[in-house]
């Protein structure tokens, strides 16, 4: 196992803003997670950043579940030996129009983000 390089966690990193921002990780040298809902679309990134002469490890986390978070945490570990970057970029999305989004929806897709956030960050810090 080498430690010389960093290790970033990229929630909701399969494709989108998370892909993107995992990319600019690993173009500075880090090692990175591809950390999503979405095993098949997280393996499939993690590949082509391989493919691209990057680190990169894919894991299937929901991050509204404690035990699969627990479960990325021990796999990184496992594998890299320590983790030094945690990019919360995974949550609930509505595909609605804004305009025609519920108070309920609303709510729900908003008040998802700081409970998931602390949640995988505390997990990530022990």
């Amino acid at each position: 196992m080498n430690n010389a390089a960093k290790v970033a966690i990229v929630t909701g990193s399969a494709a989108g803003i998370g892909e993107a921002t995992a990319q600019a990780l690993a173009e500075r040298g880090y090692r990175v997670v591809i950390a999503d809902l979405r095993a098949d679309a997280a393996a499939k990134t993690a590949a082509r950043f391989e493919a691209d002469g990057f680190s990169a490890l894919a894991v299937m986390v929901d991050v509204g579940d404690q035990a699969s978070i627990e479960g990325m945490v021990k796999e990184v570990i496992s594998t890299w030996g320590r983790i030094d970057v945690l990019v919360n970029n995974a949550g609930i999305e509505s595909c609605a129009p804004f305009m025609d989004i519920g108070l309920d929806e609303y709510e729900q897709v908003m008040g998802s983000i700081p409970p998931v956030s602390g949640c995988v960050a505390k997990r990530c810090c022990r």
